[in-house]
């Protein structure tokens, strides 16, 4: 076409994004199936493969890179800042090409060697140094040798600088477009995360197609003790005459599920109807004593709605949930964005402080996140801001201490039992949603209000929603210091 048109033809660059756009849309139709805290490993995988393919992947190096090896029992001349483990990890690094010098290196540079190792995040900020030119890859087995805490985030950040940002970036959950990829013989899996409510989801894309109770195109059947017949009724009547039946907690019947359920879905491609589809969930299968059927989840599109990993990552999902047309429907609207706003960032709070461990009580895992894992989900933040807009309509001054009072102590609060864990949700809200809000108040240093809607005395324009997204995304992908917790006490 574009020789026909005289354009000429870059066929190697053409080839480039043919190969970089499937290897993203394999990726990304992976990753909706996916936990959290296994798609950087699938990621990773990935980059490692494009490494191999170009010849760039030093086995060696990977080796080590996997393994972690140590040479125990050498001297330690640095042991008032280097523990044995760490200098074990560097003698069995100096054995690789590129890194003979490192013990020296740290003895004679020890001053600055040491202030780096000692950074909040140490893969933020350049190696010391001639190593700082080191290759990207290679910078990985100092991490591994000497803060093998940081690994992780330094392996999110080779990722993003070799494939690009979208790689380590929490794709949203978009039933709608998983449900384009469906058929009437693929079912729709849903893995059940802590407030995700999956009943919700299916209802209002089934009310969008027209596929609802009224009409009789669509049910819902939770397995419990005597729901099978129910259930398989349900299914079959959708299968030959057209509807959506969605079956929740299909693990708690794992006989009925093994036996009935899994040959049905085997053959549902024989005489389906073509407006018939199915919707399955259940727990992940640790949480499970005996697994689900593999064919079941092989035959099935199979979809996760965990919260997604950092403060940043956390925010935009939140503040997706708003959009314009929800923003003005308040008469007081500078007033209304920036409670929506910080509210965003209260749900983005609370979800943080979980990745620090939860359960402090008698016989619960240990953490200082919360003394219990609470399902704090998007329908309480979307009721919160339902209940902001609703005072703000009813009352002339802005009512601070109610709204407090609503959110932490109703809203959020109904799913806290815990008196000190109640007493740190309000402690957030008085620091988040005050007057200050409308005086360009800043949530933690150097992040405050985003543009045009910290002052009710500003235009508003019909570009806040995006540029809001804008300026979260300056947001760090988190630090301690951005939901109250200093560094030293998880280290």
């Amino acid at each position: 076409m574009a020789e026909r048109l005289g354009q000429e033809v870059d066929l190697d660059k053409r080839v480039e994004l043919l190969v970089e756009t499937t290897c993203f849309v394999l990726f990304a139709y992976v990753a909706q199936g996916l936990f959290e805290r296994h798609k950087l490993i699938v990621a990773t995988q990935l980059c490692m493969q494009i490494l191999r393919s170009r010849g760039e992947l030093h086995y060696a190096k990977f080796e080590y890179l996997l393994r972690g090896p140590k040479v125990m029992g050498a001297d330690n001349p640095l042991h008032d800042w280097v523990s044995d483990s760490v200098w074990g990890s560097v003698q069995a690094l100096k054995e690789l090409d590129d890194y003979q010098g490192l013990p020296e290196d740290l003895i004679g540079s020890s001053k600055r060697w040491r202030e780096w190792l000692e950074l909040e995040r140490p893969e933020d900020e350049p190696l010391p140094g001639d190593w700082k030119r080191m290759q990207e890859f290679d910078k990985l087995l100092l991490f591994r040798a000497l803060r093998p805490d940081r690994l992780t985030s330094a392996m999110g950040r080779f990722v993003t600088n070799m494939l690009g940002a979208k790689y380590v970036t929490s794709q949203p959950y978009d039933l709608e477009r998983s449900f384009q990829d469906s058929s009437p013989g693929t079912p729709i899996f849903v893995f059940l995360s802590p407030g995700v409510d999956v009943a919700g989801s299916v209802e209002a894309l089934g009310r969008k197609l027209g596929f609802t109770l009224d009409n009789g195109k669509y049910a819902s059947v939770s397995l419990g003790q005597g729901q099978e017949p129910i259930a398989m009724d349900r299914l079959s009547a959708a299968h030959k005459n057209g509807g959506w039946v969605l079956l929740q907690n299909i693990h708690l019947t794992i006989d009925w599920t093994t036996n009935q359920l899994d040959k049905k879905v085997d053959k549902l491609v024989e005489g389906a109807h073509s407006d018939f589809r199915l919707f399955l969930s259940a727990e992940p299968p640790p949480a499970l004593e005996r697994g689900l059927p593999i064919s079941l989840l092989q035959n099935s599109i199979k979809l996760t709605n965990e919260p997604p990993e950092g403060l940043k990552a956390n925010l935009r999902r939140a503040w997706n949930n708003f959009n314009e047309e929800i923003l003005e429907s308040c008469a007081k609207q500078a007033e209304f964005r920036a409670i929506v706003f910080a509210l965003c960032y209260f749900h983005a709070a609370l979800l943080e402080r979980k990745k620090f461990g939860v359960g402090n009580l008698p016989g619960a895992r240990s953490g200082i996140g919360w003394n219990m894992n609470y399902p704090f989900n998007t329908g309480d933040l979307l009721c919160c801001g339902q209940t902001a807009n609703n005072y703000l309509e009813n009352n002339v001054k802005v009512p601070w201490e109610d709204l407090r009072y609503n959110f932490g102590e109703i809203m959020y609060g109904g799913h806290i039992v815990e008196d000190y864990d109640r007493r740190l949700a309000m402690c957030y809200l008085r620091k988040y949603v005050n007057e200050g809000l409308l005086e360009n108040m800043e949530f933690f240093p150097s992040f405050g209000m985003p543009p045009n809607t910290a002052n009710h005395r500003q235009v508003k324009r019909k570009d806040d929603a995006e540029r809001t997204k804008r300026f979260i995304s300056f947001l760090s992908k988190g630090t301690y210091c951005t939901i109250g917790i200093v560094s030293h006490a998880v280290k």
